[in-house]
């Protein structure tokens, strides 16, 4: 099932939901039980838009309109997880700080992340090229690896690779933001670019995750907003 998916600014989501959003209770109460702030709208035209909770650091406010098949599908793959032994409800930010086992030593722990990644996955090293074509080869041994697998055992890794991706791309700089978490990011111009975002998005795709194209679109708007 390929996903239906257009995202909106905090303006345009507000605009949405006073010409056509109807909050739907049911599905944000599934949210928040999964651990997640986030509020569901039913759109028309077999549509639903769902909201980032508003004090999220950067993304509070936005959204995400997806197409009914597949938000139900969505949703659908969101209970099964309940009993899964890894979590991945709430956030992204909520989600780094269940799985990640550098959190104090994160930035200084890049190479070896990466050189652990390529060894967990059966990757030569330098294969891992920062490479928009590196992403699918990682994705796709994510997929032979179990997404389960990959939370308990790369999830740092996959932060690493990833972010130094962006970090080439962009000619970014990784930090740390402290105030909201302790959490990486990649700093351009001051807009942050978060890695963490892309791991738990794609680990909660309904389809294969595809690391390629969610790179290639998260450096499409953070080279928009930087400027």
């Amino acid at each position: 099932m390929k996903e239906k998916k257009v995202t909106l600014n905090q303006k345009q989501v507000q605009e949405i939901i006073e010409k056509e959003g109807k909050f739907h209770k049911e599905y944000t109460n599934i949210l928040k039980k999964s651990g997640s702030d986030d509020l569901i709208y039913e759109l028309t035209s077999n549509r639903f838009l769902l909201v980032f909770y508003p004090e999220s650091p950067y993304i509070g406010g936005k959204g995400d309109i997806y197409s009914k098949e597949y938000f139900l599908k969505w949703i659908e793959n969101l209970q099964n997880r309940k009993n899964s032994k890894v979590y991945l409800g709430g956030n992204s930010i909520a989600n780094w700080g269940i799985h990640t086992k550098r959190r104090k030593t994160f930035t200084n722990d890049i190479d070896k992340l990466i050189r652990d990644l390529a060894f967990t996955l059966k990757i030569d090293l330098e294969a891992l090229d920062k490479s928009y074509k590196s992403l699918n080869l990682v994705s796709e041994k994510v997929e032979q690896y179990g997404i389960e697998n990959s939370i308990s055992d790369i999830y740092d890794g996959l932060v690493a690779y990833l972010g130094e991706v962006l970090r080439a791309k962009l000619d970014g700089t990784w930090k740390m933001d402290k105030a909201n978490g302790s959490y990486p990011y990649i700093e351009l111009n001051k807009y942050h670019c978060m890695p963490i975002n892309v791991v738990w998005r794609e680990f909660l795709r309904i389809d294969k995750v595809d690391f390629r194209k969610a790179i290639i679109s998260e450096v499409k708007t953070a080279k928009l907003k930087s400027h």
